[in-house]
C-alpha cells in the first residue's frame, strides 16, 4: 500500500469522523429543542402551575360573552366580569395575564395544544365538557331560555319543544346545543359553528329554524333589538347551569390554585364589588357567600 493509498484512507477517516460529529452535534440541538419546548408546555399529568409561576404570566384564551367578556373592536381590549375575577386572581399571585381570542368550537384545542392555560368565559360546567376538561368551582349560574318567532311561531309552552320536527338552532361547542340533543329527541337539531351565540337566534328571526336556545343575558339583547321575536321561559328556565374557567384535565394544582382565589374573593365581599360594575347588564345568579347561602340574607 503506497503512501497515496494511506493519504486517502486517511481523508475518508477523517470525513467519516467529522460526519459523525455533526450527527451528534445535530441530535445534541435536537434533544436541546425537545427539552426547551416542553418548559413552554407539559402534560396535564405533571401539571402547568410551576411553569405559569415560572413565566410569571397566565396565558388565558377569552371568548365573547357580554358582560362576562367583551372585546372591544377598535383597541381589541378584552374586558368583563370574568376577565375581573382572573384578572384579581393573578394580581394576588403577582402574575400577568395575557389573553387571545377563541371561539365555542375551537377552546378546548387551545387548551389540549398548550397555547392557553384557562379558558376565561362563561363556560358552562357540564357532563360532556368534564369528560374531556377540568373546571374551577363556579362563579356564576346561568338559565336556558328559548326565542322564538312572535308571529306563526311553533312553540309557546314547553311541551310545544317535544313537537316531532321541531327546528331547534344552537351553536357548537355551546352547552344548549346538548340541552337540545339530549332533550329533545323528536327535534330536527341544527348544529352551527362559530362564537357569535346569537346566531342561532338570527336563524329564528330568519325562518330558517323554529327555535333557538340560549343564556338569558345573549337573549335578551337580542330580542330587545328585533322585535320580531319574543323571549320564553324567562321566569322558568329549561335548565339551569353553572359557568366557570376551564382548564385542561388532570391539572389539579392549577385548579385549586384559581379556586383559592375565587373562594378569596367571594369572602372578601371583591367578588360582589366587580359583580356590581355589571348590574344593568346581569342576567346570571350571583355565586352566595357561605353565611347569606345559609341565611337566606
Amino acid at each position: 500500500m503506497n503512501s497515496s493509498t494511506n493519504g486517502r484512507q486517511a481523508r475518508v477517516g477523517m470525513g467519516i469522523a467529522i460526519l459523525a460529529l455533526l450527527l451528534s452535534i445535530f441530535a445534541l440541538g435536537a434533544a436541546w429543542t425537545t427539552v426547551h419546548s416542553s418548559q413552554e408546555f407539559q402534560p396535564a399529568s405533571q401539571g402547568s402551575l410551576k411553569y405559569i409561576l415560572n413565566r410569571g404570566e397566565i396565558r388565558a384564551a377569552v371568548v365573547p360573552i357580554p358582560p362576562l367578556v367583551s372585546i372591544d373592536p377598535n383597541t381589541k381590549e378584552v374586558s368583563g366580569y370574568a376577565v375581573d375575577l382572573l384578572n384579581a386572581i393573578a394580581s394576588q399571585a403577582k402574575l400577568r395575564v395575557t389573553y387571545s381570542v377563541a371561539d365555542w368550537g375551537n377552546m378546548g384545542t387551545e387548551l389540549t395544544s398548550g397555547r392557553s392555560d384557562v379558558i376565561c368565559s362563561g363556560v358552562f360546567l357540564t357532563v360532556d365538557r368534564a369528560k374531556e376538561f377540568a373546571f374551577s368551582m363556579p362563579y356564576s349560574y346561568w338559565g336556558i331560555v328559548a326565542v322564538v318567532r312572535k308571529e306563526g311561531g311553533l312553540v309557546s309552552n314547553k311541551a310545544d319543544l317535544y313537537k316531532p320536527g321541531l327546528r331547534v338552532a344552537a351553536l357548537v361547542g355551546d352547552a344548549a346545543l346538548d340541552c337540545a340533543k339530549h332533550t329533545l329527541q323528536k327535534a330536527i337539531v341544527m348544529p352551527m359553528s362559530g362564537s357569535d351565540l346569537t346566531q342561532p337566534m338570527s336563524e329564528v328571526l330568519a325562518g330558517r329554524a323554529d327555535v333557538a336556545f340560549g343564556d338569558l343575558a345573549t337573549s335578551k339583547r337580542f330580542v330587545a333589538e328585533h322585535s320580531e321575536v319574543q323571549l320564553l321561559f324567562e321566569g322558568n328556565p329549561l335548565n339551569v347551569f353553572s359557568a366557570g374557567f376551564m382548564l385542561r384535565q388532570g391539572d389539579e394544582a392549577f385548579r385549586q390554585f384559581l379556586d383559592i382565589g375565587l373562594q378569596q374573593l367571594n369572602l372578601s365581599g371583591e367578588m360582589e364589588r366587580l359583580e356590581a360594575k355589571y348590574e344593568p347588564q346581569k342576567s346570571w345568579l350571583s355565586t352566595p357567600r357561605p353565611w347569606q347561602a345559609s341565611t337566606g340574607r
